[in-house]
C-alpha cells in the first residue's frame, strides 16, 4: 500500500520541490532587506508564487494538449527530419499514416500533477494579493 501511494505521491512532490524552488529564486532575486516595509514584501511573494504557478499551469497544458495529439505531426516531420539527417537511418522513414497508428496504441499518460502544484501556487499568490492590496 506504501510503494502505491508513493509512486502516486512522487509526481507531486516532485512538481512541488520545482515550483517552490522557482519561488524561492524570484523572492531572493527581489532584493528585499530588513528595511523593505510590508508592502514590498507582500507584492514580492505574490510575484514569487504568480510565476511558478502560471508556468506550472502553462506546462500542464502543454503536455495535456502533446497528448491529445496537437503536436503529433511537428513529431513526426521532426523525426523524419532527424533520421534524414543520419545516414542510413533514411530508409527507416515512417509514412504519417503508420505513425498515427502507433501514436494511437500507445497509452495516453497524463500529468495532473502540474495542474494540482500550479493552481495551489496561484491560490497562494492570490491569498498574497488580497493581503498586498490591503496593506497598500
Amino acid at each position: 500500500m506504501k510503494a502505491i501511494f508513493r509512486s502516486k505521491a512522487t509526481p507531486y512532490v516532485v512538481a512541488f520541490v520545482i515550483a517552490a524552488l522557482i519561488a524561492v529564486g524570484i523572492y531572493v532575486s527581489r532584493g528585499l532587506s530588513a528595511e523593505s516595509t510590508a508592502e514590498e514584501q507582500y507584492r514580492a511573494l505574490c510575484d514569487a508564487f504568480t510565476v511558478p504557478g502560471v508556468i506550472m499551469l502553462a506546462f500542464g497544458v502543454l503536455l495535456w494538449v502533446s497528448g491529445e495529439g496537437a503536436l503529433t505531426g511537428v513529431t513526426w516531420l521532426l523525426h523524419n527530419a532527424i533520421y534524414m539527417l543520419i545516414p542510413g537511418k533514411g530508409l527507416q522513414v515512417v509514412s504519417y499514416r503508420e505513425y498515427l497508428e502507433e501514436r494511437r496504441t500507445r497509452e495516453k499518460k497524463t500529468h495532473p500533477c502540474f495542474f494540482a502544484v500550479g493552481g495551489i501556487f496561484l491560490v497562494v499568490a492570490l491569498v498574497f494579493l488580497i493581503i498586498y492590496s490591503n496593506v497598500a
